[in-house]
């Protein structure tokens, strides 16, 4: 069944597929988008794996989700649900402490993080459509972990659209993040 899929790819390199990455070379392919996207907007150095991602997502809670046309990734997001006991999503360094007031109100979380597409800042319309497209299996992860809460670190100048076209609320203030060259971040929640 493999071969017949990878045939049509192949016959037609056009068609466009979006589900979780099946194996690391996906998830390599992924977060290298991620790291050229990242690099070429100065939210990070470079580094000679060419690659980014946090180490909190090295795990069985997380899913990278790709969207391919063939065999090309095109966009990417990674899904992170919350263990148990929390603290333990990527953005935790950054807004721990508003993700506890969550916490601590009875949610369970998951935080959408790594977002990237090829389309990137000269089709904007194209990069909107792709995140749209991604979120939609984001949301499926959180029901599938049966969560609560899907979570979100966001550049100030982007809660607008989050909030008008995702219905994110804002949570907590606007704080560095280290991990982007100490751009500002502000967390937002967006309630099942």
């Amino acid at each position: 069944e493999r071969r017949e899929i990878m045939e049509g790819n192949r016959r037609k390199p056009n068609i466009t597929t979006i589900g979780c990455a099946s194996t690391i070379d996906e998830v390599s392919l992924a977060w290298r988008l991620v790291y050229q996207r990242y690099l070429e907007r100065g939210l990070i150095k470079p580094n000679h794996w060419q690659t980014y991602t946090h180490d909190t997502c090295f795990t069985d809670r997380a899913a990278v989700i790709v969207k391919r046309m063939g065999w090309v990734v095109t966009g990417t997001i990674t899904a992170v649900a919350d263990s148990d006991h929390g603290g333990d999503l990527p953005i935790d360094v950054v807004h721990g402490e508003d993700l506890n007031r969550l916490r601590d109100a009875g949610q369970t979380l998951v935080e959408a993080c790594l977002f990237a597409t090829k389309g990137g800042d000269d089709h904007p319309f194209e990069s909107l459509n792709g995140f749209v497209q991604l979120m939609r299996f984001v949301l499926g992860y959180l029901i599938f972990h049966e969560c609560t809460t899907l979570v979100i670190g966001v550049r100030p100048s982007h809660t607008r659209a989050y909030r008008r076209m995702l219905g994110f609320e804002t949570f907590g203030r606007e704080r560095p993040d280290h991990r982007v060259n100490g751009k500002p971040s502000i967390l937002m929640a967006c309630h099942r």
